[in-house]
């Protein structure tokens, strides 16, 4: 999905300032768009996100706009395969079992996204147009780092059927950071009169740490 994202947003601009523009010495207008997206991370854990998304500029020329993009996404971490020698700690190991995991301060790592932007609309035809961005973008991000560790059966008050069994625990902690990225999004545009669209957007916010890329749909208006 990552590669079929970088190639949508690579041809993109081809197609935008390829193409020709369908009047000429027209009266310029100003167009104001609003979005309103959801969708999900191109990640191997679960998680979604959501955005809002505004411009203003002149048919037919660019326009500058401001995009607002908040998701939340289960750690990586806790995707854990233990390792053999936590393993060989637990007593049924000999028939392959794996201790259940217990995670101690499992919040969503949290990513949020403000960034500034120019764009080009082409319009194909009444019913589609494509919408390009790209620019600037600041990162916020909340994630947990976690260690994990093996702890033994332990008896409980009336003997050892009423205390813990052997598990691995873990502990927790949050990382706050603050990234520059690259901003682009493209937006396949499926108009309805000229106020009403309904858009597929894939996006990227991009950097040398730590990328988020993903794809939404969503609503758009047009005044």
């Amino acid at each position: 999905m990552k590669q079929i994202l970088l190639i949508l947003l690579a041809i993109a601009p081809i197609l935008v300032f390829g193409q020709e523009k369908h009047t000429v010495d027209k009266e310029r207008e100003y167009r104001y768009n609003v979005y309103a997206f959801g969708g999900f991370f191109f990640k191997d854990t679960k998680g979604f996100n959501v955005s809002v998304n505004g411009q203003i500029g002149i048919q037919n020329t660019l326009s500058i706009g401001l995009d607002v993009t908040r998701g939340f996404y289960q750690s990586p971490a806790l995707n854990f395969t233990p390792s053999k020698e936590i393993i060989a700690h637990y007593p049924d190991d000999a028939e392959g079992a794996v201790p259940p995991v217990l995670v101690k301060g499992s919040d969503d790592d949290v990513f949020t996204g403000v960034s500034v932007y120019v764009a080009k609309e082409v319009d194909f035809g009444s019913f589609f147009a494509l919408d390009i961005q790209a620019g600037p973008s600041l990162s916020f991000i909340k994630v947990r780092d976690y260690t994990y560790g093996y702890s033994p059966a332990s008896g409980g008050f009336g003997g050892p059927n009423f205390g813990n069994g052997a598990r691995i625990s873990t502990t927790s902690t949050e990382n706050r950071k603050t990234t520059f990225n690259g901003y682009a999004r493209v937006i396949f545009k499926f108009k309805f009169g000229k106020l009403f669209s309904i858009g597929i957007s894939p996006f990227a916010n991009i950097n040398s740490e730590e990328s988020n890329t993903g794809i939404q749909a969503g609503l758009g208006f047009t005044f």
